[in-house]
């Protein structure tokens, strides 16, 4: 027996009662089939509804030839009559999203012949794929008549023609549909046949957000937001942008320039400092004679760069060199090695100098929390 579709009749059904018809255990969980359900089954690239059976956790709903399968962590026994609730925040966010993308998608199809061919909306948001590509700034355009069929509060009729009207009709599909066809009519805006539970006016979306788009398998995919999602999203952007104007002292529209001005100052800063690290290193290498079986050098310098320089300047003098820079108590290190496996030296080290790292058979990178008179000390003893 075919399972009732509550959610046919109503999107907005929130809690609602049915009888168990079926109930098998597999594994850990229990799949339930009931006479009727609100639970929306994963499908035509919408992940499944959640919720509750009574107090069982609703974790994944599936259909197969008609009849819907509800998985929970609870068993129930068949005949009994339970109530059930529809987590309806997750549906309601699904419900914005999906009705935003048949209006994106209509649009497209209206404007520039483009089809539908891939659709996926999970809890996070919403991908699809068009058949040809699509400029940025046509997208740009797209989303402005979008958002505006939000202020206009278009109708949004989900139903099931005859055969004959269906014949008649013009509308989107994936697929060659014949019979049970169902129809999502978006006043003036789309037809589309689909499963999915839609809002009943496209007001009720409230913000259409397209995140980005690129280039797939010679259409294009775009990520889109819709709803309360987009909301928090604008709403995080926006917290980003005002944090980072007062960072940069700037307003918002002129961020951009404010970014380019600061990277490059600190690329023209970084160039000074590596001049700078690059002249110390090669200071600091002089002082070491051809021979020398350990050398530890603690290097004013900033940043790696300068250590690995004097490593290198240095490694063909000293059996084993060791190049240290930072703060006492968190140096960094380059340990090079030119006669042996440097492994078995960084690991002794690291464990005898509350040290981590590691690197190549002849270089290892690391830090080592000790004076630099421990470290001095322990490879002076080596």
């Amino acid at each position: 027996m075919k399972t009732e579709k509550l959610y046919y009749k109503d999107a907005y059904l929130k809690e609602f009662s049915s009888v168990v018809v079926e109930c098998t255990q597999v594994a850990d969980r229990f799949i339930v089939v009931l006479e009727a359900t609100a639970f929306v089954p994963e499908g035509g690239g919408q992940s499944s509804d959640r919720g509750y059976m009574a107090d069982s956790a609703v974790i994944d709903v599936k259909e197969k030839g008609g009849v819907i399968y509800h998985t929970v962590d609870k068993p129930f026994a068949v005949g009994d009559r339970v109530d059930c609730r529809v987590d309806f925040g997750k549906r309601f966010e699904k419900m914005q999203m999906h009705t935003a993308e048949h209006i994106l998608s209509g649009l497209m199809y209206s404007n520039f012949g483009l089809q539908n061919i891939g659709f996926h909306l999970t809890d996070s948001g919403v991908t699809f794929d068009t058949d040809k590509k699509i400029e940025k700034s046509d997208l740009d355009m797209i989303e402005m008549l979008a958002n505006r069929a939000i202020y206009e509060n278009h109708p949004v009729r989900a139903y099931f023609p005859s055969a004959d009207e269906l014949k008649a009709l013009s509308y989107r599909s994936k697929l060659d549909l014949y019979e049970d066809v169902r129809i999502v009519d978006i006043d003036g805006i789309d037809k589309c046949a689909c499963c999915a539970p839609h809002v009943s006016y496209t007001g009720e979306i409230g913000l259409i957000k397209i995140l980005s788009s690129e280039s797939h398998r010679g259409g294009t995919r775009i990520f889109m937001l819709a709803g309360e999602r987009a909301l928090l999203y604008v709403r995080e952007l926006h917290n980003i942008v005002s944090e980072l104007s007062a960072m940069l002292s700037s307003p918002s529209e002129e961020l951009a320039q404010a970014l380019s001005r600061f990277l490059e100052a600190k690329a023209a800063l970084e160039y000074k400092i590596s001049k700078k690290d690059e002249i110390i290193s090669r200071i600091f290498s002089e002082k070491i004679e051809i021979g020398t079986k350990v050398s530890v050098t603690l290097l004013p310098v900033d940043g790696i760069d300068g250590a690995m320089s004097f490593i290198n300047e240095v490694s063909e003098k000293c059996d084993i060199t060791v190049a240290l820079f930072g703060e006492e108590k968190d140096y960094r290190y380059v340990i090079k090695t030119k006669k042996e496996d440097v492994g078995p030296i960084v690991r002794s080290a690291n464990a005898a100098l509350s040290g981590k790292g590691g690197g190549r058979a002849d270089i290892a990178q690391g830090r080592f929390s000790s004076t630099f008179t421990e470290i001095e000390n322990y490879f002076k003893n080596l």
